[in-house]
């Protein structure tokens, strides 16, 4: 009996011994990195595609009581009817509102649903692991069990190594619940990027949206699935062409009663710092200038240099749906559709709210006005109104832009105007041979002309001042390209093709 019993001791001991051993050899794939803007997008499993909708995660902050840290996400606002709350909830907050990372030796992570629930995900795992990442009020619960450990392409160009975790549902008496969401489901967790698929965790596990989310994006990712904060709204680069339509009512600048403008804009340089970024633009302007029932009209070409604080525009950096505070509270909207801005992503800035702390509800007295404002990716401004009042507002319109090989809207035909600025941009120069190989020639070209080069992009590519009009494009790689020719003429543009054959 004694043997018996120093043989048992002796199997517990040794069991002990090896789960110690494999837990000191676990690995910390840490799942959130508070420094890091994450990308998710919705998956359809029957497709394994990837919709339209984008989840922009960001840590707003991070607190320490006693040896645990909280991480905070941006604020979920509250879904109600007005009169209560004057916003219909379409929010895209996907891990909940924040996130407590215990000391343990599994490193646990405890999520809170929108019920405040806690949802369990472990960090420190090795093949084998288990435990209950949730459970219900009758005992019933979720189990995870670390199934696999793979290599996996996780975003574009990019693996990482990974925990494949299985989640099944079990009865308060052990019994697996095999309709029950979410049964037979998965997380992965990757070593050097985090989460990379995952469940809607802010309403989990409630079956209503239970579509996998996969990452798509660490800050800014290759495939340009990047939340539109003030740099990126403003970062043009050469040749970009802008056409806006401005209206103003009264307009002070000139004690007319309305001032309706054409502008047109064209990126001739830029110059950036961490704070700001400066262009200098080639600009015509046309004015129709009303005052009673007297029109005039006032015509402007220049160049002007243009300045854009990112402090001024700082609440586009908030994630989409978060709560900023500027005058008034407001929230913001990212947006992506390919027949709007020609699939160039946008956001609309919604501003002039009152926000209930307590109840997580914006409200809109019907004293206060509303400005409209939309910034584009890479565009800037897009539409700015500023009152619904029809006597006293301002309308800032883009009717039309030309970013790279990217056009949206119908343009202005500022040549049409019978005045000394017809010339200055003229229609698109003659090139040929069109596709080219290692040379170009240009029709009616003015020896000493600058010429530019910019890929689809808007990337500088190649820059000359050229004595004929053979220009070397063999230094190109494949693709298309679009070549501004700037001259005592004026601004000329085309587009052609550099092909190896």
């Amino acid at each position: 009996m004694i043997n018996r019993i120093k043989v048992k001791l002796y199997i517990i001991l040794l069991a002990t011994s090896l789960l110690s051993l494999q837990h000191a050899n676990a690995q910390d794939y840490r799942l959130l990195d508070p420094n890091r803007k994450l990308t998710f997008a919705r998956v359809d499993e029957s497709l394994y595609e990837l919709d339209s909708i984008y989840y922009f995660m960001e840590i707003d902050s991070v607190a320490t009581i006693g040896l645990d840290s909280i991480f905070y996400f941006n604020q979920q606002l509250k879904a109600s009817d007005p009169p209560t709350c004057d916003f219909l909830n379409t929010d895209t907050i996907l891990l909940g509102t924040k996130v407590l990372v215990l000391p343990d030796t599994d490193r646990t992570y405890v999520f809170f649903n929108s019920n405040n629930d806690s949802i369990f995900i472990k960090s420190k795992i090795v093949l084998g692991d288990t435990w209950k990442v949730y459970k219900w009020p009758d005992g019933s619960y979720v189990k995870a069990t670390v199934v696999s450990n793979l290599l996996r392409t996780i975003l574009p160009g990019i693996e990482d190594s990974l925990y494949r975790i299985q989640l099944n549902v079990f009865s308060a008496a052990g019994i697996m619940q095999l309709e029950t969401f979410p049964n037979a489901t998965k997380l992965d967790i990757t070593k050097d990027h985090g989460i990379s698929e995952v469940y809607n965790f802010n309403i989990f596990p409630l079956p209503g949206d239970s579509a996998v989310r996969k990452l798509r994006g660490l800050d800014n990712p290759d495939e340009a699935i990047v939340d539109i904060d003030a740099q990126n709204a403003f970062n043009f680069e050469l040749g970009y062409e802008f056409h806006y339509r401005e209206e103003v009512a009264p307009d002070p600048t000139t004690s007319s009663d309305k001032r309706i403008s054409a502008w047109k804009y064209f990126v001739l340089s830029k110059s950036s710092t961490s704070n700001d970024v400066t262009y200098d633009f080639e600009r015509i302007k046309f004015d129709t200038l009303i005052s009673g029932i007297t029109t005039t009209t006032a015509i402007t070409w220049d160049t002007v240099s243009v300045t854009y604080n990112y402090a001024d525009y700082a609440f586009l950096d908030t994630i989409e749906f978060n709560v900023f505070q500027a005058e008034r509270f407001g929230y913001s909207d990212w947006n992506r559709n390919d027949t709007i801005y020609n699939g160039v992503p946008y956001k609309t800035v919604y501003d002039w709210y009152e926000y209930d702390e307590e109840t997580k509800c914006l409200s809109n007295p019907v004293t206060t006005k509303q400005p409209e404002q939309v910034f584009g990716d890479g565009i800037g401004i897009l539409h700015y109104l500023d009152s619904t009042d029809i006597d006293d507002y301002y309308l800032l319109e883009m009717i039309y832009f030309q970013k790279g090989f990217i056009t949206w809207g119908t343009p202005y035909d500022f040549s049409a105007f019978d005045n000394p600025v017809q010339d200055i941009f003229s229609s698109a120069v003659n090139l040929f041979p069109n596709p080219a190989v290692d040379f170009i020639w240009v029709q009616n070209f003015t020896p000493g002309a600058q010429v530019t080069i910019f890929d689809v992009n808007g990337k500088l590519a190649l820059m000359s001042n050229q004595s004929e009009n053979k220009i070397d494009i063999s230094s190109l790689n494949p693709g298309c390209y679009f070549i501004v020719i700037t001259s005592s003429g004026g601004i000329h543009y085309s587009k052609f093709i550099k092909t190896n054959f």
